[in-house]
């Protein structure tokens, strides 16, 4: 369904005034939220003066299910179209109360911008990894840890585009708009679990050992996001060696949440990375990251200066 004129015209007038406000970067992705939003009212066919809970709950899942977005790019999102209704609401001078606060996104694996970058260091990671009670956990999760996949790329990843032999795949990049393809490169450890798991009957055991997916469970064909979180959460709980990492913050509606989740493995990657001295621009296209800028979200503040009179300017 079009969107009807008077909405357009809002939308229009809302990014101007954002547009005059916010640096080039963060206007950008406020660009993407209120695409976002506009696209799911359109499927929804309905108009921004219909949203009530329901549709803002919708919303939700529609960013992570439909879009594929990473959970921080969710919340991100929904931040910014939270902010936009309640303008909405203000300037409409409509006797209703804005919904989007009331929707709980505890559930979602994101990093408050103001929490400490927490990483893992390269035998932490390998702990965590063998701390995992199953050959799939260990397939994985080995996978991710070796190259900087998101769960929800990791989840995706297909049969077809999995090749042992040459250690890499080729994987969708979920944060990406056009969601265009890259090669990642795992490594041998990676590979010999991802092989026990495929190879050597652990697959095989599932009913649905048929699906075109890499990582299945006995009810789908395609293992979910929520599934992934609970097996990394039971290897978290067995690996003594990052029990000094593992804290819990309180988050909307009184639900604890662990501050190490699968993302953690992401960030070490690419702080890895750093530290040993690779290139920034090739790491930005290993991560599928869009712009340098992301890069900041993920690597640790804190410059060494040993590091940077090796690979900085010097005159």
């Amino acid at each position: 369904m079009k969107m009807n004129s008077k909405d357009e015209r809002f939308f229009e007038s809302w990014l101007e005034r954002r547009k005059s406000r916010l640096a080039e970067g963060t206007y950008s992705s406020e660009q993407s939220a209120t695409t976002a939003l506009k696209e799911f009212l359109e499927v929804e066919g309905v108009g921004l003066a219909d949203i009530d809970f329901l549709l803002a709950d919708n919303f939700i899942s529609y960013l992570t299910n439909e879009k594929g977005l990473a959970d921080n790019t969710t919340v991100n999102y929904y931040s910014k179209v939270k902010q936009l209704y309640e303008y909405y609401i203000k300037v409409n001078k409509l006797d209703k109360t804005n919904p989007f606060p009331e929707v709980d996104v505890s559930h979602l694996d994101y990093e408050s911008p103001d929490n400490e970058k927490i990483t893992l260091e390269e035998e932490e990671v390998r702990a965590l990894v063998e701390s995992m009670t199953e050959a799939r956990s260990k397939a994985l999760f080995g996978f991710m840890a070796t190259t900087g996949a998101r769960i929800g790329e990791a989840i995706r990843l297909e049969m077809d585009d999995l090749d042992l032999q040459e250690r890499s795949a080729t994987i969708i990049t979920l944060k990406n708009d056009n969601q265009d393809e890259r090669t990642v490169y795992f490594d041998r450890r990676a590979r010999r679990y991802l092989n026990e798991y495929v190879n050597n009957g652990y697959r095989s055991q599932y009913p649905n050992d048929d699906s075109e997916y890499v990582f299945i469970t006995r009810v789908a064909e395609r293992m979910s996001r929520d599934r992934g979180r609970v097996l990394f959460n039971d290897g978290v709980e067995n690996c003594e060696e990052i029990e000094d990492k593992v804290d819990t913050n309180e988050k909307a509606g009184g639900n604890e949440r662990s501050t190490i989740t699968s993302h953690i493995l992401r960030r070490s990657y690419a702080q890895n990375w750093i530290d040993s001295g690779g290139d920034i621009m090739t790491l930005k296209n290993v991560m599928g990251w869009s712009d340098l800028e992301t890069a900041k979200q993920y690597l640790n503040d804190e410059v060494d200066k040993d590091k940077v009179d090796r690979y900085g300017m010097t005159l």
